[in-house]
């Protein structure tokens, strides 16, 4: 093989391997900004839960939307966000909410739970009990450990 061959594809090689460090950075970087997001959605998700033990409603809801907003496939926040939007009143939000996170898990006996009592506030008894029916066949009972 001839020098100026060799120097080519010394080159080719330098360039394809320039080029996939760089795209490995940015891969790293978007795996960076991810955990970024959830650490940033979990701090929300504090602020959201302090705010709710000094009864501030509104900063409340605007936190734990936040928190969504940064982690959208969190049963737990959603389901947070939800519940604020029960204790808001805002009843319409909190139903469109604890759907949602239905569709995050289908086997959430929480957001039944909630579902269940906010039907009965509404004084939909059969969408109530079929509710409280859905969170009652699924396995285990997340009120076991703390005693409710």
């Amino acid at each position: 093989m001839n020098k100026s061959k060799v120097n080519s594809l010394n080159g080719t090689r330098w360039l394809s391997l320039f080029a996939g460090l760089l795209f490995l950075g940015y891969l790293g970087g978007c795996a960076s900004d991810m955990a970024s997001d959830a650490s940033k959605a979990q701090l929300k998700f504090q602020k959201g839960l302090e705010q709710g033990s000094i009864n501030d409603q509104k900063g409340m809801i605007a936190s734990f939307k936040e928190a969504v907003e940064l982690s959208p496939q969190s049963e737990l926040f959603r389901l947070h966000l939800g519940m604020a939007y029960f204790l808001a009143g805002d009843l319409v939000n909190a139903e469109k909410t604890f759907n949602q996170t239905l569709e995050i898990n289908k086997e959430s006996k929480d957001a039944y739970r909630q579902l269940g009592r906010l039907y009965m506030r509404t004084g939909e008894w059969s969408r109530a009990v079929e509710n409280f029916k859905e969170d009652l066949i699924r396995p285990g009972d997340t009120r076991a450990a703390s005693g409710l």
